[in-house]
This record gives structure tokens, C-alpha cells and sequence, in this order.
């Protein structure tokens, strides 16, 4: 699954709370969830269809984290996100 993209799934609404974090809505179940600093920064970039190893590099390139530690924290979000039904594969 390296190539697949990851994207927001339109139907989620996000908003920004003052404490960096960021609550999301899911409109289909009516359920919320809470992403700290780092997992609403990864949600931003899911605006437009990402991979995992480009959410990797990048994730590098703004916080001082090993590659490494980058790909197994974005494996995991990625997949919690995805069995949650917020982000879709394109």
C-alpha cells in the first residue's frame, strides 16, 4: 500500500482548537475525535491526496523526528484514521 493516496473524506468537518489540536465530526456516525498538534498538522496536508511516504518526508522536514519514527507514527495514524472512516484511499 506505499503508493496508495490518503485524503480526507469529504463528509468529516475539522476544526482548529486553541491548544494546536484539532477536533473532527464525523457527519455519517456523529462521532468526535481529537488529533493532538502533530496528528492536526498531518490532517492539514490531507487536504489534498497524500501518500504515506510523502507525509513521511515531510513530517521530517518540520519537526526534528527520524525517518524512521516518522513512517511508524504515520503507518499508525494513517490506519487508525482510515478504520475510523475519516480519510479514504484515492
Amino acid at each position: 500500500m506505499t503508493d496508495a493516496h490518503f485524503a480526507r473524506r469529504p463528509d468529516t468537518i475539522a476544526t482548529e482548537l486553541p491548544d494546536g489540536e484539532t477536533a473532527l465530526l464525523d457527519l455519517a456516525s456523529q462521532r468526535y475525535y481529537t488529533l493532538n498538534g502533530t496528528g492536526a498538522w498531518i490532517w492539514e496536508r490531507l487536504a489534498t491526496p497524500q501518500t504515506a511516504e510523502a507525509l513521511s518526508h515531510a513530517l521530517v522536514g518540520e519537526y526534528e523526528v527520524e525517518l524512521a519514527a516518522a513512517r511508524d507514527g504515520i503507518a499508525g495514524l494513517l490506519d487508525h484514521l482510515r478504520r475510523e472512516g475519516l480519510v479514504v484511499l484515492s
